[in-house]
């Protein structure tokens, strides 16, 4: 089972098959990091929505990961934040905003895709987000709140999608960052340069490999279900 405390279940797998598509994006690495920051975005995106998400379940397992509020009284995040693994189940959730926190329940999920969707008692109404779709080549920030504040930009490309079943991490859709996600960043929301919502983070390559991958799934195709 995948634990947010813990480091990424990367593996030696999955880090041969990273290697093998370096060559692809070396041309893009080469390009200064600042080239994709998306101006002011990064401080945009890390207020209003973002939150931390904490499971506790029955088989005394933990997860902790990031979320991100989608309107009324729902955050998303990341399946495997909440995931307990077999013959576990979770206990009680608890989602902090801002300085507040409050006690949330699991009231969807989507395994296939490493998402999940929670109710959060208490929490004032709050306006339902603009989730949009993307190309390859937009520039995208993610907003993180687990274990600290961060966030991570770069361009978006979906090369990998004839290789991501064959990676544990890899769901959907992956953009370079100008930096690793880290254990924590799962479930945060990722943004397009415009501000509207097109992802979650559930995964990337290992803290220390060069030209970091961080990969996402694609909200915009589950928009209905979502809020």
């Amino acid at each position: 089972m995948k634990r947010e405390t813990e480091p990424f279940a990367w593996g030696l797998i999955s880090s041969l098959y990273y290697l093998l598509f370096i060559a692809v994006f070396t041309q893009l690495s080469c390009r200064t990091p600042t080239q994709y920051t998306a101006g002011g975005l990064r401080a945009s995106t890390t207020s209003a929505f973002a939150a931390e998400v904490h499971a506790v379940c029955s088989n005394r397992t933990k997860g902790n990961g990031s979320g991100v509020l989608v309107g009324g009284e729902f955050v998303m995040t990341a399946w495997h934040v909440i995931d307990c693994g077999e013959g576990g189940k979770v206990l009680h959730v608890t989602v902090k905003i801002g300085a507040e926190t409050f006690i949330g329940d699991v009231v969807r999920e989507w395994r296939s895709r490493d998402i999940a969707k929670l109710r959060v008692y208490g929490l004032p109404p709050r306006p339902v987000v603009t989730i949009a779709s993307i190309a390859d080549g937009d520039r995208l920030c993610s907003a993180s709140t687990y274990p600290y504040t961060r966030s991570v930009c770069g361009p978006v490309y979906t090369i990998y999608d004839t290789v991501c079943p064959k990676l544990e991490w890899c769901h959907n859709a992956n953009y370079l960052g100008d930096g690793p996600v880290i254990p924590g960043n799962s479930g945060s929301g990722v943004y397009n340069a415009k501000g509207a919502l097109v992802g979650l983070v559930t995964g990337g390559t290992p803290v220390g490999f060069p030209n970091p991958i961080a990969s996402m799934t694609r909200l915009w195709e589950l928009r209905e279900d979502l809020q």
